[in-house]
């Protein structure tokens, strides 16, 4: 089994685990594998990194997600259309959701600039929104 899928398979198995899943004789349970699956995408695949990456101007795209994640082409396919369902759905996120996806992002920050670069004069609104939030993150633990 390639790596890739292997560490789907972890992390889909992790996602059980974590979310209180039981086996009841053994059978799956529908419902707890499409948890299971979502749990996994997001480990692997952190949907605010993604967009993070829309932001850049990169063109999401299957080859995006297995190179920068190193997971399958399945599991990249899967990903997208996704999160295609969710914006379509316009789903909105709460201050509290708005703040956890900050952190996120300026805790990978390094990954992203590595795997993404941002790019003179075209994202510097983006490299100082940035370095706001990092520099607001600071102060916070200071208080």
């Amino acid at each position: 089994m390639p790596k890739s899928r292997q560490k789907f398979s972890l992390a889909h198995e992790l996602g059980h685990v974590l979310l209180g899943h039981k086996l009841k004789n053994h059978q799956s349970d529908p419902k707890e594998e499409t948890e299971a699956n979502i749990f996994a995408a997001q480990l692997l695949m952190p949907e605010q990194i993604i967009y993070e990456f829309e932001d850049r101007g990169a063109e999401l795209s299957e080859n995006l997600l297995i190179g920068s994640f190193d997971v399958s082409k399945a599991a990249a396919l899967i990903r997208l259309e996704t999160l295609e369902k969710i914006h379509d759905n316009h789903i909105t996120y709460n201050d509290n959701d708005k703040l956890i996806m900050s952190d996120l992002l300026i805790k990978y920050n390094s990954f992203i600039n590595k795997t993404l670069p941002l790019t003179f004069p075209q994202n510097i609104v983006k490299i100082l929104t940035m370095e706001t939030l990092i520099e607001i993150k600071k102060l916070q633990q200071k208080i």
